[in-house]
């Protein structure tokens, strides 16, 4: 159990609350280097600390902007394959639900989950299995012809139970992920996967969806390549380049200097097109006709309504059948490894020691919560942790969860207001499509980045990586042509095992788990004892940092001893290694550890 935990049972709220202040005292107090790897980053605030109203408002309304290209670009990449029409007004609806849903689980994560100023937001981890389930003979679309002369009423009753069996089986699938949080099985699951495993699953997710972006670009290749082009040069040639905006408070005025291109990019990108595009449009320039002019979904913006509050089963109840939960459990699986490693991160760069494991059970089970919250709201879509929310605390160097706190205000607030997510359903396809590639070229960068830890010289890594990736490439494009091949004559097995195989990232990650567990190579090879470096300093974490405390009702946990033995408690001091019950009754808990692992040293192999 932390250190705190077992000596301040008999200590009032305020002591702790004096705790805490001088931990971050001391943690600010400390010169760059102990902060941080950057010498040249000192954080101004800490996790713990509140800084100004106007502070937190500025920087959680630009935690609110970094995250909206996500939460925007992903509905309108899932609603295609449901069969919905690109001017449904429902579109409009699933970029609000997804706002307010994501707005829900950051303000639970910071408050009761891993307390880190880390953002929820929708993950493309799901994305494959969605259309692996959305190629199912029963959920594939009609030809274009035949929808084009469908009504509004017989396209909705097209598209709404192909959704609803969308957010049926991300309820169930995200309902194991709050289990494996709650229960700590996160840890043993993490024992199978490495850092092969994270390469092969989430570089095939990035160049996995090729030809819907070609489809996309397709449309209309001129306004597709300056989107394209456009972000390349906003993150990559100007991401260094910071723009002056004068500020005045009550004690000092002046200018700031903001990188806004390194902050958002695909914002901006698509921003810039669409203004294009519509000045274009409003000249006639563009023939009518044009998948590039702006006035062809203006009417999913006139027929939202301002206001609009979620609702649950919005289109009826959700379907559940096992083969659409056992591929969302995929992307389950790997949404954990990617949040995991992101707590990790955003500990670092936002000045607190490494995440102790009952504040990654937690963080997990909110994750899962807000996917269960995605099935039930229609969000199509569940949450995970976001990479670039985390880059801004090193640009602005506030670290505070205050300011995250408000971002998730403003998530909850835009997601109630109709007419902003319509807005972005009138922007054509092909700036969707130029936008996409340099965003998903990104992640199959980010999903190579942890063969930093590996030996590539070694054949063996070679071998596991190459064939992994090729193999998860080959099969599911296979079986999508060929469907009828798995033909059992059993349904639910039939659907389970198209779903399954015709996952790019399930393959990947179950080929690559299974021949790097099973082909012999010694840790340093394989990159594990890197990895697993990388979570050396969680107990540590638990004794010393208050950062992961909850933020009420601690006094009682740290009076009632049961509490140890739940793995999302501050308390939770490990499961007993040797079973001794009689130990673990004891009121000292840290003697437990000791005596634990002094006989697990002495016994027998």
């Amino acid at each position: 159990m932390a250190e705190t935990a077992s000596t301040a049972s008999g200590d009032t709220q305020n002591s702790s609350a004096e705790d805490r202040r001088q931990h971050t005292a001391d943690r600010n107090d400390q010169s760059p280097s102990e902060t941080t790897d950057d010498p040249s980053h000192k954080l101004l605030y800490g996790v713990n600390d509140v800084p100004p109203w106007y502070t937190c408002l500025l920087l959680g309304l630009q935690q609110f902007l970094t995250m909206l290209n996500g939460s925007v670009a992903m509905p309108l990449m899932v609603t295609p394959l449901t069969c919905m029409a690109d001017d449904d007004p429902a579109r409009g609806y699933i970029i609000d639900a997804t706002l307010f849903v994501s707005g829900i689980t950051t303000l639970l994560q910071a408050t009761f989950g891993t307390r880190l100023p880390i953002v929820q937001g929708p993950s493309w981890t799901y994305l494959a299995p969605i259309a692996a389930v959305m190629h199912l003979p029963e959920w594939k679309c009609p030809d274009v012809d035949l929808l084009a002369n469908m009504s509004s009423e017989e396209r909705s009753g097209l598209w709404q139970p192909r959704v609803n069996e969308l957010l049926g089986a991300l309820a169930v699938a995200s309902v194991i992920q709050l289990l494996l949080g709650a229960t700590g099985a996160v840890g043993l699951l993490l024992r199978f996967i490495s850092p092969i495993t994270v390469v092969c699953t989430i570089t095939v997710l990035g160049i996995g969806f090729f030809e819907s972006f070609r489809g996309m670009m397709s449309s209309h290749w001129p306004v597709s390549l300056l989107t394209m082009f456009l972000v390349i040069l906003f993150s990559q040639y100007l991401r260094d380049v910071k723009i002056p905006f004068p500020y005045c408070t009550r004690t000092s005025k002046g200018v700031i200097r903001v990188p806004i291109f390194k902050l958002l990019p695909v914002l901006l990108s698509i921003m810039i097109s669409w203004s294009l595009c519509a000045i274009l449009t409003h000249a006639d320039i563009l023939p009518v006709g044009s998948a590039a002019r702006t006035d062809h979904n203006l009417n999913a913006l006139s027929e939202a309504v301002w206001l609009q509050l979620p609702l649950i089963g919005r289109w009826g109840a959700p379907t559940v059948h096992i083969g659409p939960v056992l591929g969302m459990t995929a992307a389950v699986l790997a949404s954990i490894v990617e949040s995991i490693g992101d707590y990790y991160s955003c500990a670092k760069i936002s000045g607190a020691s490494a995440p102790p494991v009952h504040a990654m059970n937690r963080g997990i089970a909110i994750e899962g919560l807000g996917g269960i919250l995605s099935g039930l709201f229609g969000a199509a879509n569940a949450s995970t942790s976001y990479s670039g929310n985390i880059g801004i605390i090193g640009v602005t160097r506030v670290g505070s969860r205050r300011v995250v706190q408000l971002s998730a205000i403003f998530m909850i607030l835009f997601g109630l207001v109709g007419k902003f997510g319509a807005l972005f359903v009138s922007i054509p396809a092909a700036i969707y499509g130029g936008a996409f590639v340099a965003l998903f070229a990104m992640i199959a960068g980010i999903g190579l980045s942890p063969l930093q830890y590996i030996d590539m010289n070694s054949p063996r890594n070679m071998y596991v990586v190459g064939f992994s990736i090729l193999i998860a490439l080959v099969i599911p494009g296979y079986i999508e042509k060929n469907p009828t091949l798995l033909t059992t004559g059993i349904p639910t097995l039939d659907h389970m095992s198209y779903v399954v195989l015709s996952t790019a990232m399930f393959v990947a990650g179950l080929i690559s788990a299974v021949l790097d567990n099973t082909i012999p190579g010694t840790d340093k090879e394989r990159g594990v004892d890197r990895w697993r470096a990388l979570t050396a300093g969680a107990a540590a974490g638990a004794d010393s940092d208050p950062t992961y405390r909850l933020p009420w009702g601690m006094h009682l946990l740290e009076r009632w001893r049961w509490t140890r033995l739940l793995p999302f408690s501050p308390t939770f001091e490990g499961f007993p290694e040797l079973g001794d019950a009689t130990c673990c009754r004891r009121p000292r808990s840290r003697q437990c550890s000791v005596e634990l692992k002094k006989a697990a040293a002495i016994s027998p192999a």
